[in-house]
């Protein structure tokens, strides 16, 4: 997930469980001193399971850096995170920003949208039917983005995000 501003969040699933890595550009946990490496915040790692070394240390990780993660292996009841001295900055470690969008409701997704894309939806409001139809796996047509996004005309960038994401598609 990438929100347009510098932040992204990426997820594994695997036989060994979930791990979400988080980056947000405006959190100081942000470790990228240079452009060369990033150093990652103590802590917020220290205690990861290794079955998830490949996820954090590998790409596309490792390019777009960690801010936070958290993660929850098949053996445990709770998500997990690691002992961090979180920042006394309003905006920690970004993890509230872009985890609220995970909690599974369509009406969550709808208010960020417009908020985020405010002049988009200055005129037209963004139908939460709409939302709920690609949240419930609704093969994506150009119709549809049609009636998402009357205005949208990259559609080769769209195939090409929805096929990254491995998303059903009619485009």
């Amino acid at each position: 997930m990438r929100n347009g501003q510098g932040d992204q969040m990426l997820i594994t699933f695997s036989k060994n469980g979930t791990c979400i890595n988080g980056f947000a550009h405006e959190s100081e946990m942000n470790g990228w001193k240079n452009n060369s490496q990033q150093e990652i915040s103590n802590g917020i790692i220290n205690e990861l399971p290794k079955e998830f070394n490949e996820f954090i240390f590998g790409e596309p990780v490792k390019s777009i850096g960690t801010t936070f993660c958290i993660w929850q292996t098949e053996k445990d009841k709770y998500w997990k995170i690691g002992k961090v001295d979180l920042p006394k900055d309003e905006y920690k470690d970004g993890s509230s920003d872009l985890l609220h969008l995970l909690d599974g409701k369509p009406l969550t997704y709808k208010n960020w949208a417009e908020e985020y894309y405010e002049e988009n939806f200055e005129e037209n409001e963004l139908k939460l039917e709409l939302v709920e139809k690609i949240y419930n796996g609704t093969t994506i047509t150009k119709e549809l983005v049609l009636e998402i996004n009357p205005e949208l005309d990259d559609f080769e960038q769209l195939k090409s995000d929805l096929d990254e994401i491995g998303y059903e598609h009619k485009i």
